[in-house]
């Protein structure tokens, strides 16, 4: 997709084109710390990649931090706080950050600066909320005392926290934030600072942008995020707050369409996932496997209803039996009889779920969700059994083989994904050539004339000028300067050396 590439200009030197990887497998190893509770080991590998990110680029800690730590919020408010969520983002934090802090540039922000103090606090509140669950497998606690004493420690939190901070504001401990960060939430020309406010790139996005760099994935994206809402596991919650911040802050400054890249690329490939399994799951079924099969009920038997062996069970309070062992009629059993009881489902642990949590919004949840399937009746929430059967297969069978052969014979889509090859090989082949060094073809010799002027120039700088030399010059040339002619600038594109 061209929105990976962008950041990728040979001759560059772009941060982003290393840390985008980093990036991306930081939060696939952290969805996957917290995708069962017993994956949180995976905790340690995400605080690695973490820290790896951080060193290859200045801006890659303040997005992934600020991600993560409010995903894990938001598990708290969805109510799947566990044992395995609490000890995954402690080993998160604690290791990423342990490594972040390392590197000079970055130095103790992470503990410091108003824009990465946030995931840390999360950190704090998860020591305390794992101290309530302990405190409530300690003394047995029903759901509403268990409430009252989170509660309590979360207003204790607080109060703690408001008087630390009291104490530290006059210090100067709490950093500003920083140009960028504020260009992501006022105008982009009124940052304070003249580099970030005069870059092109730092302008909001435009729509032709969007199409260009995401080109026929961002066509498929809404559709692969609305076929994601089947299974709500921890991981659809990421990619919707994803999703979100993506496209609200790439709308503030056109740089950042290259984070876009990722969450686009997903919610596409989980829509072409979703017609694949479509297609090809009756043709599977046809070879053998199994279909889905349908959930777990208990039944809620009539107390008036014959049993299997064909005889009435007895309801208590209703008739009784004398001493000769017949049935004594108290009036009761001669109204009329009860309707049938709809089957409640079992309630099974989801593989996210440790536990059925006693009180907050995991209850509250499971309540609500039992209360809406009470209101429709069976045949509406139970699956579909007669597409199952080899009747319903073979028509199955029959309209995804229409379907196949409209795709590649009469449709738009497979026009549209040759399309697409062709513009990111485009695309790839404008980004390749180093702005460094570039040719032309001379309209009368016809030779070929190589411009190296630039090259020339980083490597006199290399060559004539003290190794402590502080260089002076627009910020487009920062990285270039400090890769190729091995100075220091005074402003670089990363906005380190003057903040």
């Amino acid at each position: 997709i061209p929105a990976h590439l962008m950041r990728s200009v040979g001759g560059e030197f772009d941060n982003e084109a290393v840390a985008v990887t980093a990036i991306v497998a930081t939060f696939w190893l952290w969805l996957r710390s917290v995708r069962t509770p017993s994956s949180w080991p995976w905790g340690v590998l995400a605080g690695v990649s973490y820290a790896y990110a951080a060193a290859a680029w200045g801006g890659g800690p303040v997005f992934v931090l600020n991600m993560v730590g409010v995903h894990a919020l938001m598990l708290v408010c969805l109510g799947r706080f566990n044992s395995g969520v609490h000890k995954a983002y402690t080993l998160f934090w604690v290791l990423g950050t342990y490594g972040a802090v390392q590197i000079p540039v970055i130095g103790m922000q992470p503990l410091r600066s108003l824009e990465q103090m946030g995931p840390m606090l999360v950190c704090i509140g998860f020591q305390v909320l794992a101290l309530c669950d302990w405190h409530r497998r300690r003394n047995n606690l029903n759901g509403q005392d268990f409430m009252r004493f989170r509660i309590r420690m979360v207003a204790l939190l607080v109060a703690a926290l408001f008087c630390v901070a009291v104490l530290l504001y006059p210090t100067g401990y709490f950093g500003p934030l920083s140009s960028r960060i504020r260009g992501l939430f006022v105008k982009h020309t009124k940052t304070g600072n003249p580099l970030v406010d005069s870059v092109a790139e730092h302008q909001p996005a435009s729509s032709g942008m969007y199409s260009s760099y995401l080109h026929l994935p961002l066509d498929y994206a809404l559709l692969g995020g609305l076929v994601s809402c089947r299974q709500r596991n921890n991981g659809f919650y990421f990619l919707v707050l994803y999703g979100f911040i993506a496209q609200h802050f790439s709308g503030k400054m056109s740089r950042l369409v290259l984070i876009c890249g990722p969450i686009v690329s997903v919610a596409c490939a989980i829509w072409a996932g979703f017609l694949l399994d479509f297609l090809l799951e009756p043709f599977y079924l046809l070879l053998g496997k199994k279909p889905p099969s349908p959930p777990a009920v208990e039944s809620a038997k009539d107390p008036d209803s014959p049993s299997k062996d064909g005889k009435s069970a007895p309801s208590s309070g209703k008739a009784s039996k004398d001493k000769g062992g017949k049935a004594k009629d108290t009036g009761k059993s001669a109204k009329a009889p009860k309707k049938a009881t709809k089957p409640k489902e079992v309630y099974t642990l989801q593989e996210w779920e440790e536990e059925e949590r006693p009180g907050g919004a995991m209850e509250a949840k499971r309540l609500l969700k039992g209360a809406i399937a009470e209101c429709f009746p069976e045949e509406v929430s139970s699956p579909h059994p007669e597409w199952n059967t080899p009747m319903g297969i073979m028509l199955r069978a029959t309209v995804s083989m229409v379907i196949f052969t409209y795709t590649l014979t009469m449709g738009s889509t497979l026009p549209s994904v040759i399309g697409f090859v062709k513009h990111s090989d485009n695309i790839a082949r404008s980004l390749s050539n180093p702005q460094v060094v570039f040719s032309y073809r001379d309209r009368t010799s016809g030779k070929t004339v190589i411009i190296d002027d630039y090259l020339k120039g980083y490597q006199w700088i290399d060559e004539n000028t003290p190794k402590d030399s502080r260089v002076m010059a627009w910020w487009d040339y920062g990285y270039q300067i400090t890769g190729i002619a091995k100075r220091t600038s005074i402003a670089d594109g990363n906005t380190w050396n003057h903040e």
